[in-house]
């Protein structure tokens, strides 16, 4: 777990870490948080109210957006670097939106930089639903389009599994 230490009333801590590879076994750099602000806890109502949307679990910093899509809520990924190898070892991209399906992720860019990401959780086009995470507040469910990222560009990725050898 990592040591926290109050600097100027702000929690700065040294992040742990846990062993974190793609499939093609490449490393990927994460780290794990525990502090939590008091204010960070109270922002989370008026954000719900703000996407028309209910939180789910509790907040925290253990993960963030990326490592609750890409490392199944165990750690936060923060590095743009990081999850282009994650995308380009692991996914392929869905070009046409009508192809989206429950289970993809769709990550949102500004430019080159990789903003945020989330998990499509039902389509009903062109209605889109993901389950996100931003920074320490809890898991929302929402409109794809409907969110803090709203005017970014968004690419949707789905899992690109080699094919098996059948014996």
């Amino acid at each position: 777990m990592s040591n926290v230490f109050i600097i100027n009333g702000l929690p700065k801590e040294e992040p742990a870490s846990i062993g974190l590879m793609t499939f093609k076994r490449t490393d990927i750099e994460n780290a794990q948080y525990s502090a939590l602000l008091k204010s960070e806890i109270e922002t989370e109502k008026s954000t719900e109210a703000m996407y028309l949307s209910s939180f789910r679990e509790y907040p925290t910093r253990m993960y963030n957006c990326h490592g609750m899509t890409f490392a199944c809520r165990r750690t936060g990924i923060y590095s743009d670097e990081m999850i282009r190898i994650i995308l380009k070892e692991e996914y392929r991209e869905i070009k046409d939106r009508k192809d989206v399906l429950s289970g993809d992720v769709v990550i949102y860019f500004l430019g080159t930089n990789i903003l945020h990401s989330a998990m499509v959780m039902s389509v009903n086009h062109p209605i889109i639903r993901v389950l996100s995470k931003s920074r320490a507040h809890s898991e929302i469910e929402h409109l794809v389009d409907y969110t803090p990222y709203a005017n970014s560009e968004k690419k949707f990725y789905r899992i690109n599994h080699e094919t098996p050898i059948i014996i």
